[in-house]
């Protein structure tokens, strides 16, 4: 059998699921674009970008391969489909290539029917700020719609080829899709609430964006991405391939026999258990992370939030290994377990909230490599009438009413950063009853930020503070001429 033959008849078995991706990508996309260039209606700007088709897109790379690779879970269909004159490595990567297609194809289609529609139906003044639809855009984001959809077939893909019936493979891959972004989560519950956190980019925080396929593979599709993503889909392209490779040789070594027992492939279940159950753990640990370890009386294991966090934990681990098990577990094994994870866990959450914020707050630039420093004072009242440009001010937002000046005379500076290192020394000097004393109270202090430039202007680090000391609060004013916003003041 020829593979141009056996794709034919891979495209009439499947055919109604491709006209049913055709119809719902033209609908989200050109259709929509089509009935908002005839509506004439502006409000917020046109956004012709294909956002609705990458969004589109991941959904369907999770749900595709279990169509596709259905056979899988079936023992009879599975050795009609060995028995076919195909190698297996040939098979599964005819398989994938047509679930890869059959979602790719209705994507371009769609791409440039919104490219046709954008350029002869829409109006002229509908794209006013965002610029014409042109034809460099068009090839960019399609290609962005074809390389970038690879990643999102491969935690499915590989959920399909390590588990032993249809539930198991839609809760693992689900899993494997959700692992990138509660490393995130695990991230920001542990690392973005120091004294002196200032967030990378507007309120959020956009250090481990690169770890999230699929937040890549949207952002990159979006209006004003300008290639932004480009080096990061690049890396997840070459991953994929790799992992691509993986898939087709566990394909290949696939045991028929193993299909509804209680393993596939060996050390996959409790490999997977392990890591997501860990950073599950560890991200209730790290958001009660205060109230267990800074704010409570009591020792943390008799915290009732602690208890709360290790039973839930347990309980949810016994109904995993039931359904893995297809039955009851082994009870002390399993409690051996959860202990290990949950100790893991534990220990991470001390590390990255001790140690990790320790070291991001003591964290100061080279003096070598500074060149000025600019000082900014900031209250959230907003007026309309300002004289002043309103200008973005975490964590605030938008102001008007702020101070500011930059100092780069090397004596001003090295006293800015001398005040700087002693505002977080006596921070960390406090013990919990002076942390929490009305005195310290954010809304009773001025604001600072201090960002560190370099002599292009690049920044080297931007910190955010409320000055609690009447002494370096004066000596900051007398060094830059500004006066530091006090909340309390301005309203008194």
């Amino acid at each position: 059998m020829k593979t141009k033959g056996y794709l034919r008849h891979l495209l009439k078995q499947y055919r109604a699921i491709v006209i049913l991706y055709f119809a719902i990508t033209v609908s989200i996309y050109p259709i929509s674009l089509l009935l908002q260039s005839l509506s004439r209606e502006n409000w917020w700007g046109l956004d012709y970008s294909p956002v609705s088709l990458a969004v589109m897109m991941v959904i369907f790379g999770a749900v595709t391969p279990f169509i596709v690779f259905s056979f899988i879970y079936d023992k009879t269909k599975m050795d009609t489909y060995f028995a076919l004159p195909f190698e297996r490595e040939k098979l599964f990567l005819v398989h994938f290539s047509f679930s890869w297609l059959i979602q790719v194809i209705p994507a371009l289609v769609s791409n440039f029917m919104a490219f046709l529609i954008a350029n002869s139906i829409t109006p002229a003044e509908m794209m006013k700020d965002t610029g014409p639809y042109s034809f460099s855009k068009f090839l960019v984001w399609s290609g962005i719609l074809v390389l970038g959809s690879l990643m999102l077939q491969l935690p499915s893909m590989l959920a399909i080829l390590c588990t032993t019936n249809l539930f198991n493979g839609f809760v693992y891959a689900l899993v494997l899709h959700f692992v990138p972004i509660t490393m995130q989560g695990v991230w920001t519950s542990s690392a973005t609430d120091y004294f002196g956190y200032t967030p990378s980019q507007g309120f959020g925080d956009s250090v481990l964006i690169n770890l999230e396929f699929h937040s890549i593979y949207t952002l990159s599709s979006s209006m004003g991405s300008e290639g932004k993503y480009w080096p990061a889909l690049v890396v997840w392209f070459f991953i994929a391939l790799a992992l691509l490779a993986l898939s087709t040789r566990l394909f290949k070594k696939h045991k028929v026999e193993r299909t509804n027992t209680s393993y596939m492939v060996k050390g996959f279940y409790p490999t997977v258990i392990a890591i997501y159950g860990t950073l599950l753990l560890l991200l209730m640990l790290n958001t009660s992370f205060n109230e267990l370890f800074q704010y409570s009386e009591m020792p943390f294991f008799l915290n009732s939030i602690f208890i709360s966090i290790f039973l839930f934990g347990c309980g949810v681990l016994f109904i995993v290994e039931i359904i893995r098990f297809h039955g009851l577990p082994k009870i002390g094994r399993t409690i051996l377990f959860y202990l290990a994870i949950f100790a893991v866990a534990l220990g991470l959450s001390l590390l990255l909230n001790i140690s990790v914020e320790n070291k991001l707050m003591k964290t100061m630039p080279s003096r070598e490599k500074v060149a000025k420093i600019e000082l900014t004072s900031a209250d959230y009242e907003y007026y309309e009438e300002a004289m002043q440009r309103e200008i973005f001010v975490y964590p605030f937002g938008l102001v008007t009413n702020y101070s500011q000046a930059t100092v780069e005379a090397d004596e001003d500076i090295d006293k800015v950063m001398n005040i700087h290192r002693e505002m977080v020394d006596d921070w960390l000097s406090l013990n919990l009853s002076e942390k929490s004393n009305e005195s310290m109270a954010f809304y009773m202090n001025p604001h600072l930020r201090l960002v560190y430039l370099d002599s292009y202007g690049n920044k080297l680090l931007t910190r955010t503070y409320y000055v609690f000391s009447l002494q370096h609060r004066q000596a900051l004013e007398e060094i830059t001429g500004i006066d530091l916003l006090d909340p309390m003041e301005e309203r008194r």
